[in-house]
Order: C-alpha cells, then sequence, then structure tokens
C-alpha cells in the first residue's frame, strides 16, 4: 500500500512519528510537504521526501502564498502521485493540495488529519468565517476526518464547524520504531539528596503564558523547584525567548532533542512534566491532548495539568498527575511543592507507573490496524457511517 502524505512541516516531529507508524504497519510513504528549516530532509525514516518551499512560523500570508504556488505549479510532486493508494494531508492547507490530486486520481480516498484546531478557524470575524467555509468545502471530498482529542469532536467538528465525515480518533499516543522502551516502567524516586524538584517543559515551546507563571512559581520558591526545557521553540510568540531564559536563575533551555531516541534520557532527569498550555486559551488549548502527556506518562513522569481541560478528563480518569484550578494557579502550585515530600511524590510516581503503558504507548500491532483501516477506505463503496472509530 502507497500513502502519498502532505504534511505542513517536514521538520515536525509529530509528522515523523506518523511516518515511522504507517511504515511499522507495512505501508510505503511518499512526503510531499513544507519545511521549516534551512534545508530540507531527503528522507524520514525510509520515506521518500519531495520538499515544497521553505515556510516560517507565524507568517500566515507567506505559508498562504506557498500554498497557492504548489497549487498552480504541481508538476514537481505530480509524477509521485498516480500510483498512491491513499493521499493523507495534515493540516488545512495541505488538503487543499490534497483535493488538487484528487481531481486528478478521482478513485482515491483523501484523507484530513487535523490534530490542531488554530486559532484561526475560531472567532467570528470574516477571516474566520471564510476559513471554516474553506475546510468545509473542502473537506466534502474526503473519505475520512483523523483526529487526536475527543475534545476536538465535541467542540469544534461537531458543534462549531459540522464535519459530516466518518471521524477516526487517533490519539498522539508515543511511538518508538525501535522499541528500545522497556514496557515495564521502573517507579520514579525522587532522590532525597537532590535540594530542588524539576518541572520537565519538552515538545513545541510556544506559551509565553506557561514560562511567565514557571517564572514567578520558581522565584517565589527560591530554587526548590526548577525548570528544563527542550524542544523548538516558536521564537515568534515570545517577545525574546533566549533573553528572558538568560536572566532565569532557575530556568534552563537545553535546545532540542532528537525523536524518539532521546526521550528516554531527558525524561529520566526531570520529576515532573509541564502539561499546562494557554497559547489558544479558550479553544485549542482547552481541547488537546499533547504528545507530551503520552512520552510523560510513557517515561513516568508526573504530569502537571489545569482541571476542566480534555488533558484533565484523561488523566483525572487515570488518577495521575497534579490538577490546579486555572483560578489560583499561582497560589495552587506554590501551596503543592512548599507542602511536598520525597513520600508524597515517590506516591504520585508511583501511581503514574501503575497505569498499563497501552494508555501511553502505541505498538507494532495498531500501526498495522492503522494501515488496514486506511487501505478499505473505498470513496464510492464505503462501509463506514458518519460515526466515531478508535484502533
Amino acid at each position: 500500500m502507497k500513502i502519498l502524505y502532505f504534511v505542513h512541516d517536514l521538520y515536525d516531529a509529530a509528522v515523523k512519528k506518523r511516518v515511522l507508524m504507517l511504515q511499522s504497519g507495512g505501508a510505503d510513504v511518499v512526503l510531499v510537504g513544507f519545511y521549516r528549516g534551512s534545508v530540507a530532509p531527503t528522507h524520514i525514516g525510509s520515506a521518500q521526501v519531495i520538499p515544497l518551499a521553505r515556510t516560517y512560523d507565524a507568517s500566515f500570508l507567506h505559508r498562504l502564498k506557498s500554498v497557492f504556488y504548489a497549487l498552480f505549479f504541481s508538476s514537481h510532486y505530480m509524477p509521485y502521485t498516480y500510483d498512491a493508494d491513499v493521499i493523507i494531508c495534515r493540516n488545512l492547507e495541505m488538503l487543499m493540495l490534497g483535493r488538487k490530486v484528487k481531481r486528478k486520481l478521482k478513485a482515491i480516498p483523501l484523507v484530513y488529519e487535523s490534530l490542531d484546531i488554530h486559532r484561526l478557524l475560531l472567532g467570528t470575524g470574516r477571516l474566520n468565517n471564510i476559513l471554516r467555509l474553506v475546510e468545509r468545502w473542502a473537506v466534502k471530498k474526503s473519505s475520512l476526518l483523523i483526529t487526536s482529542s475527543p475534545g476536538f469532536i465535541k467542540n469544534y467538528f461537531k458543534k462549531i464547524n459540522k464535519v459530516n465525515k466518518p471521524i477516526l480518533l487517533l490519539e498522539n499516543k508515543f511511538f518508538d520504531t525501535e522499541m528500545s522502551v522497556a514496557t515495564t516502567k521502573p517507579t520514579k524516586k525522587h532522590q532525597p539528596d537532590k535540594d530542588s524538584y524539576v518541572i520537565g517543559w519538552f515538545g513545541a515551546i510556544r506559551c509565553c503564558k506557561s514560562l511567565a507563571l514557571l517564572s514567578a512559581i520558581t522565584h517565589k520558591l527560591e530554587g526548590k523547584v526548577r525548570v528544563v526545557i527542550r524542544g523548538r521553540p516558536a521564537y515568534t510568540e515570545f517577545e525574546d525567548f533566549l533573553g528572558s531564559i538568560e536572566r532565569e536563575p532557575y530556568i534552563e533551555f537545553q535546545g532540542e532533542y532528537e525523536f524518539p531516541t532521546d526521550l528516554a534520557k531527558i525524561y529520566s532527569e526531570v520529576d515532573f512534566c509541564w502539561a499546562i498550555d494557554f497559547f489558544e486559551e479558550g479553544g485549542n488549548s482547552e481541547w488537546l491532548l499533547p504528545n507530551r502527556i503520552y512520552e510523560g506518562g510513557t517515561f513516568n513522569s508526573v504530569p502537571i495539568f489545569i482541571k476542566d481541560t480534555e488533558i484533565a478528563n484523561k488523566l483525572e480518569r487515570l488518577n495521575v498527575g497534579v490538577g490546579c484550578h486555572r483560578n489560583n494557579l499561582n497560589l495552587g502550585l506554590d501551596l503543592f511543592f512548599n507542602t511536598l515530600d520525597h513520600s508524597q511524590y515517590e506516591n504520585l510516581a508511583k501511581k503514574s507507573q501503575q497505569v498499563p503503558t497501552g494508555c501511553w504507548k502505541v505498538d507494532k500491532s495498531q500501526c498495522e490496524k492503522l494501515v488496514r483501516f486506511l487501505d478499505q477506505l473505498n470513496i464510492d463503496d464505503s462501509d463506514l457511517l458518519d460515526g466515531v472509530y478508535e484502533l
């Protein structure tokens, strides 16, 4: 089975994870996409990469121009499409390119993969309304919608934009293609000789409100809590990210990391996982289930989260983590860490360790189910109803 995968950023770690999952499930993957690095990658896993153009964070108009250019000058990637069995398009702008390919290859199923609800798709302004209309129009020719959180389904796809398509709920679970992560997690214990607890903030670093909150808490606790940041900062979302970090005595930015090989190491060096996000407060931030809660769960790091969010719904069902009320976050975190001792932390870590690995991690058999599910899509005679499916 050959999957043609249109992606918004070839350097996105989540894109790499999806490619590895599809390949582990038995699919041959060809990627067509934009990239945010200085040079396009030539391969992801064993997948061939057809780069389109370089794009930039927080540059909507430039990305839009790049998409239109790729729509009208498609000879660069069109020859790679003719023997594809399924087209998957990650994000709305890539769905536009996928629709063009589908017009030439009418019998091929088109899949829309939407794992974040961008702020431009929300609101009541003219641009917001236009983009939602474009999304509804583009989705009409698709056979399936893939999304990663029940919050997106109930709050956006069923309530706001009312997408009447079969939906596959595919959570952002951790996938390690080399199967190097042990399935039995050791109980994490805070070292009694350590004079501080460490919070790890890993992945896509784009929330300036989180940085301000962590700064305030670490200063107030005078070093009892430290923060380690690893990943790819969206520098456009911060006034001066690197300068701000340099002025913080208890916060350290240690750069990017390699997915998935570095995850075991970076999570072993922290006590807590920061699972709080205000980046798109009132919308995406309340609805998402981010990669970091699954990675933190796999490596037995205790999550810190906000109550009354989709993250809270999941973690509270599993009886793990530290939940904070939105209206008194500073006070709640201050009180929690001021009263935390070694035995209390070990109890929290033990609860995380007791969660079955399957709640956090995808295995090869689930990857094979995903590929079979995609292989059975038939736009003319589909057995899928307008419902929600899970593997």
